[in-house]
C-alpha cells in the first residue's frame, strides 16, 4: 500500500521520538517484571459484578419511561446487543443513564440484565482473591475498535465505530475495502477513513527502550482476528514488529515455558471472548487457562495480570462515564488485578484503558503516548510491594449445552467475520 504525505509526516513523527527514546535506557521501578493484559469482550461492569460484596453495583435500572425495573438473570448465551458510539450516547442520555431501553436489540428490556456469583463462579474468585476495580471506564465511548485502539496508544484516531465493509480474513490494514466513521472534535463532524493509522503506538515506546512485547491474537481467517488491534498499524502490519503479533494459541505454552515478553496483550477466538452470543462459561474458562499457565509458569513471582472488558457491550450500567474528552471515557467495564503484589479489595479509585499504559510507563519509566495515558491514573496505588498472594488454580466448568438458535447467530456472526451488523446501527 503506498504511502501518502501524512503516512509520511507521521513516520517521521515517530522516528523522531524514538530516536530521542534510545538515549534513556529504562529503569524498572517495581518487582513487576511481566504484565499480561487479557482483553474480554462485551459486558458492563453491572452485567456481571452488579452483586459483588463492597462494589459499587445496581441490581435495578432506570428506563426512559421514569421506572426503575430489576435487573434480570442473564443467559450464559445473551443477544448480542447494539453497541456503537451513537447507541452509547443515546443510553447514557447526558448521564441520566435511563435511555437503554431505546436502544436497537434491548427490546424489552433484554439489555437489562445481569449475573450472579453461580454463573461466574471463576471471574468471582479471582474478584474474592485479588483485586476487582469497580470505577474503572472504556476509553472511547464505542466499541470494540478504537477501544482496542486504546489500548496500544491511548487513542484511535479519530475512530469512533466499527470498520465497514470488512471479511473474515481482515479488520485493519488489510481490510482493502473497508471505512470506518471517524468523528471531529473541533468541527463536531463525522467522516470516513480506512482503518489504518501510523500513529505511535505503545510497543514502538517498548521498542526503543529495549523491553520486549508480544500480542496474542487469532490470525486472519479466524473469528475473533477483529481484535488483533496492531493490524490497524501499517508501520507494525507491513513491518518488522508484526512478528510480535502470535497466535493466542500459543499463549498458554508460552507462559509455561517462561518465554512471556516483558508486556503482552492477549485477545482471544471469537468463541471464548465473552462476546455475545458465545457462551461466557466458555469465554471464562479460557480466561483460567490462560491465568492457570502464567501461575503455573517460571514467571507467575514478577508478573501482574490485569483482565477487562474492552466496552460494556450494550449492558445497562447505572454509572455515568467521566468525561475526559470529546471521546470518551466510555461507559464502565470490570478490571480485575492478579498478582502476587496484591491484597484482596475492591478498588475504587477512577481508571480507564489508558491507566493500563500509563502502568507499564510508570513501571519502566517510559514516556507517555498521549495526554490520555499522562493524565491517566497508573493503577500503582493497586498494588502492595509487601504482599505475598498465592496463585489460584482454578477449574473449567462446563459449558451450558446451547440451543439450536444460538448456534446458527453464532455461526453467522463469525461467517461475518466481524461483530454483529448490530454495532453499527
Amino acid at each position: 500500500m503506498p504511502m501518502n504525505k501524512n503516512d509520511i509526516r507521521d513516520l517521521i513523527g515517530i522516528a523522531t521520538l524514538l530516536l530521542l527514546l534510545v538515549a534513556a535506557a529504562p529503569c524498572q521501578t517495581t518487582p513487576i517484571q511481566h504484565v499480561v493484559i487479557l482483553i474480554k469482550e462485551n459486558h458492563s461492569f453491572d452485567s456481571l459484578f452488579g452483586t459483588f460484596p463492597g462494589a459499587n453495583g445496581a441490581t435495578s435500572g432506570m428506563t426512559s419511561n421514569g421506572s426503575v425495573i430489576p435487573l434480570s438473570h442473564a443467559s450464559d448465551t445473551p443477544p448480542n446487543f447494539s453497541h456503537t458510539w451513537q447507541m452509547f450516547i443515546l443510553a447514557e442520555h447526558g448521564g441520566k443513564m435511563d435511555r437503554f431501553d431505546k436502544t436497537p436489540g434491548c427490546g424489552t428490556y433484554a439489555c437489562y440484565t445481569q449475573y450472579q456469583q453461580p454463573d461466574i463462579p471463576n471471574y468471582w474468585a479471582y474478584a474474592q482473591q485479588y483485586v476487582l476495580a469497580d470505577n474503572f471506564f472504556s476509553s472511547s465511548n464505542g466499541p470494540s475498535y478504537p477501544n482496542h485502539q486504546y489500548f496500544i496508544a491511548s487513542q484511535s484516531g479519530g475512530a469512533v465505530n466499527n470498520p465497514q465493509g470488512v471479511t473474515l480474513g481482515s479488520w485493519g490494514c488489510d481490510a482493502k475495502a473497508a471505512v470506518v466513521q471517524t468523528f471531529d472534535l473541533a468541527t463536531k463532524k463525522y467522516g470516513k477513513t480506512v482503518p489504518c493509522f501510523d500513529y505511535l503506538t505503545l510497543g514502538d515506546v517498548l521498542d526503543a527502550a529495549g523491553v520486549s512485547w508480544q500480542y496474542y491474537a487469532p490470525t486472519a481467517k479466524v473469528a475473533g482476528y477483529i481484535w488483533s488491534a496492531y493490524d490497524a498499524i501499517r508501520h507494525v502490519r507491513y513491518g518488522a514488529d508484526w512478528e510480535n503479533v502470535r497466535d493466542q494459541k500459543n499463549f498458554e505454552l508460552d507462559a509455561l515455558a517462561g518465554r512471556l515478553a516483558a508486556v503482552n496483550w492477549v485477545t482471544v477466538d471469537w468463541n471464548e471472548s465473552d462476546h455475545p452470543s458465545a457462551s461466557l462459561t466458555k469465554g471464562e474458562n479460557r480466561a483460567v487457562s490462560i491465568v492457570n499457565a502464567v501461575m503455573q509458569g517460571p514467571d507467575w513471582p514478577t508478573t501482574a495480570i490485569f483482565i477487562t472488558w474492552d466496552d460494556p457491550g450494550g449492558f445497562y450500567d447505572h454509572v455515568p462515564p467521566p468525561y475526559i474528552d470529546g471521546y470518551g471515557a466510555g461507559m464502565r467495564v470490570p478490571l480485575l488485578a492478579i498478582s502476587p503484589y496484591v491484597t484482596p479489595q475492591v478498588y475504587h479509585e477512577q481508571a480507564t484503558i489508558d491507566s493500563l499504559l500509563a502502568f507499564v510507563e510508570a513501571n519502566w519509566q517510559l514516556p507517555s503516548l498521549t495526554i490520555r495515558d499522562a493524565s491517566a491514573n497508573n493503577l500503582m496505588d493497586l498494588f502492595n510491594w509487601n504482599a505475598k498472594a498465592p496463585a489460584l488454580a482454578l477449574r473449567p466448568r462446563p459449558v451450558p449445552k446451547m440451543t439450536e438458535r444460538t448456534k446458527g447467530l453464532i455461526r453467522k456472526q463469525q461467517r461475518d467475520g466481524k461483530e454483529s451488523e448490530g454495532d453499527e446501527r
